[in-house]
């Protein structure tokens, strides 16, 4: 029995990691995963000015960091402390040409930005600051339901296939794997709006705080709980339901946990730490899930 629960565990892990790995090919490739989702969130919306502003944002953002890498590391090298404004003055005595560089490239980046948000406010919203604001906050949930469903959608499918009966037709089985798929994906798009109302609700600007990593971790949870729940369905008993519910949860909660720590690690690259995250996710999510039913498998037994 212990044999038949650790290849059950086994099984639910590959299965929720290559379900994960899909969904975020498909993801980044369609651009709805990160600052892309935003943009792609407000042509939907049909605000193209504003998807603009949020593409000139993302360059502006990465200007900025690109400068601050530069004077940290100067700082750094010196043993100079970052925070004093005085090195800051220092470092671009010192290292001329790189500095002047880097502080016009983002110079014009940030009048870019900002002259592309005037833009939008003025032709698509007249000045109407509340209404653009209102919008703006639409278009993350928008972009966050639609990521998180997707995700939800490719890691519920594998794992159904993975969780039905072998003897089933092929057809049978992956439209019984599809429905399955569907209502995780539903779920997983509930998560996504979950997440932004708490990160609005409770996350301070501090992005290194606990409070964050607690948010993160809340938001990815109910897309895991839609996976396990789903997963729960097959041939449904409510301790079943319950206990594939709560591996579901667990793992994406501590998912959800890893990317924020990644997301602070890799700086350089968030889409790297979306990967890892999600990856870690699915494992966490397959182990979760896969460790409930096998205990009940023993329990049965």
């Amino acid at each position: 029995m212990k044999a038949k629960r650790k290849n059950l565990i086994i099984r639910a892990m590959v299965c929720a990691i290559f379900g994960a790995l899909i969904g975020f090919i498909v993801t980044e490739s369609i651009g709805i995963a990160g600052s892309p989702g935003q943009r792609t969130a407000a042509v939907w919306l049909g605000y193209s000015r504003l998807a603009t502003y949020y593409e000139k944002e993302e360059i502006y953002q990465d200007k900025m960091k690109t400068l601050n890498d530069a004077y940290e590391k100067y700082c750094k090298d010196q043993g100079l402390n970052p925070k004093d404004s005085n090195n800051m003055t220092q470092w671009m005595n010192t290292e001329t040409d790189l500095a002047a560089k880097l502080y016009a490239n983002y110079a014009n980046a940030q009048t870019d930005s900002q002259n592309a948000l005037n833009q939008s406010l003025k032709e698509e919203f007249t000045f109407a600051t509340e209404e653009l604001e209102a919008t703006c906050d639409r278009v993350s949930q928008i972009s966050s339901a639609a990521w998180a469903g997707l995700i939800g959608l490719f890691v519920g499918f594998f794992m159904a296939l993975c969780s039905l009966s072998r003897k089933m037709g092929f057809v049978k089985k992956i439209l019984a794997a599809l429905g399955i798929a569907l209502l995780s994906a539903g779920l997983g798009a509930l998560s996504g709006l979950f997440a932004e109302t708490v990160y609005k609700a409770l996350v301070p600007e501090d992005l290194g705080s606990l409070a964050t990593l607690l948010a993160r971790g809340l938001g990815w949870s109910v897309m895991g709980l839609g996976v396990g729940f789903s997963v729960g369905l097959i041939r449904p008993r409510l301790k079943k339901i319950l206990l594939c519910s709560l591996g579901g949860f667990l793992g994406a909660f501590l998912g959800g946990c890893l990317f924020e720590i990644f997301a602070q690690l890799i700086t350089t690259n968030g889409v790297m730490a979306r990967g890892l995250a999600l990856l870690s996710m699915g494992a966490l999510i397959g182990i979760g899930v896969g460790f409930f039913l096998g205990q009940q498998l023993e329990e049965a037994g």
